[in-house]
């Protein structure tokens, strides 16, 4: 591939080495000079991050409603970021309660969370919808090399019967390729890296050995990117030394949190499987990479699932030795209600370490964060009682100018989540007219 194009750099160009393609972050050079004034615009991406079990509301809901609004004790992390997050309430997912189908809300909660559909109640087989990344895909994912990005922090059974007569699947996967194929999630950060960079004609004997001889990924490319440079500005230069840095960062991080054994742990004990062994240092790995892919254009459309609903993860640094599913069953217990408060805050701690890489990566004339849409929520209110009404939810970035932040947006009572995922599918360019349940786009996103 040509790097120049008339006098511009291409921005489809990639360092090349064997097996790889080490895309290139969006520099001064890629965008033509127009009447003496730069164009920058960069594209608009998305990123749907699910927690599970639902949340003690009282401590996540803000005071007060629009600009105005002062942060929970469960947000108060997200305090550098009070203007660049919307906090929605009043949203539910009808489709998600009980109504003739009896037991299953967790099952139900997490199959319906980005499909807005009603989960098929079998143990043999999962049918539910579409989800709205998914969706997405199907009209926009050929803007990019890889269609979307599906991630997991938490491994486990993805086939059989898992809660009250419904599939595993359903809790294993947020992500629906129609309603009755779901997208596997991948829970390693090595492989999600490789991923990022494979060029498709990567071998995995080969990545095996390039790992094993901790050779970086930027010692194949090194005669493109020393192709590259004379062409760049300094400012260009500056910019590329700093991502070329990032990647060998993360490369380093993901071997050495392989290299780390598991923690003890109090006997009887139930920890899902994971990579790396750290529950914190896994989101921050994954959040790295999904940074990295957002600012080489890999892909513009990510789900994540922190945590599988109904799973036993312990949380002991919040006092939380007892698995979190069962926590969530606090039956009014003060002492299990604080603990729980404890591990929704560590929760938005983590997604404010993620905000802040998004805002700290420049991109244009902007920064990756204002060209983005972080929704962050579960698909219960109260896990106590499986509410699936007043969801906790946010949405961070302004998407480009079509989302409004930096307020406290309370929709009208029992509004379909599905609005606000159609919202989102308007941001990023779709012309959907609907989307699961949705009664219409959230109108109130894009205006004060």
């Amino acid at each position: 591939m040509n790097i120049i194009l008339g006098k511009r750099i291409n921005r489809r160009f990639a360092l090349r080495g064997l097996t790889c393609a080490i895309g290139l972050p969006l520099l001064d050079g890629m965008t033509p000079a127009r009447a003496g004034v730069s164009v920058k615009k960069a594209p608009t991406r998305v990123a749907f991050v699910y927690v599970p079990n639902g949340m003690i509301m009282p401590k996540w809901t803000p005071i007060g409603e629009g600009p105005a609004f002062e942060l929970s004790p469960t947000l108060s992390p997200l305090v550098g970021f009070k203007n660049d997050i919307t906090v929605v309430g009043g949203l539910r997912q009808r489709l998600g309660e009980e109504m003739a189908d009896g037991p299953g809300d967790h099952a139900r909660a997490a199959g319906n969370y980005l499909t807005c559909a009603r989960p098929l109640r079998s143990a043999s087989r999962a049918e539910v919808g579409i989800s709205v990344d998914q969706r997405l895909v199907e009209s926009l994912g050929a803007q990019t090399r890889l269609a979307s990005l599906e991630l997991t922090c938490d491994s486990g059974q993805v086939a059989g019967e898992c809660d009250s007569g419904y599939n595993c699947a359903y809790q294993a996967a947020l992500s629906w390729r129609s309603a009755r194929v779901p997208q596997p999630a991948e829970v390693s950060p090595r492989m999600v890296f490789d991923r990022i960079f494979s060029d498709g004609r990567r071998s995995l004997a080969a990545e095996r050995k390039r790992w094993r001889a901790r050779r970086s990924i930027l010692d194949f490319a090194m005669e493109d990117t020393k192709r590259l440079w004379p062409t760049l500005s300094r400012a260009d230069q500056s910019k590329m030394d700093e991502y070329l840095s990032s990647v060998r960062a993360i490369e380093q991080q993901i071997v050495r949190s392989e290299n780390n054994p598991a923690p003890n742990r109090p006997t009887g004990l139930q920890v899902p499987s994971a990579h790396p062994h750290d529950y914190s240092e896994h989101i921050e790995l994954m959040a790295e990479l999904i940074v990295l892919a957002f600012r080489v254009d890999a892909t513009r459309i990510v789900s994540w699932q922190w945590g599988r609903e109904a799973g036993g993860r312990t949380f002991p640094e919040q006092g939380g030795y007892e698995g979190h599913h069962g926590l969530s069953h606090h039956q009014n217990d003060p002492e299990k209600i604080a603990i729980l408060a404890r591990i929704d805050e560590f929760h938005v701690q983590c997604l404010a370490r993620m905000l802040e890489k998004l805002r700290n990566a420049s991109e244009g004339d902007g920064n990756l964060l204002d060209s983005s849409m972080i929704t962050f929520g579960s698909g219960l209110s109260d896990g106590n009682r499986h509410r699936h009404h007043d969801l906790p939810t946010l949405v961070a970035g302004r998407g480009n100018g079509t989302i409004a932040s930096g307020r406290h947006l309370v929709a009208p009572k029992d509004t379909p989540m599905s609005n606000l995922w159609l919202s989102l599918m308007h941001g990023m360019g779709a012309t959907d007219k609907s989307f699961g349940d949705s009664t219409g786009p959230l109108l109130s996103l894009k205006t004060v």
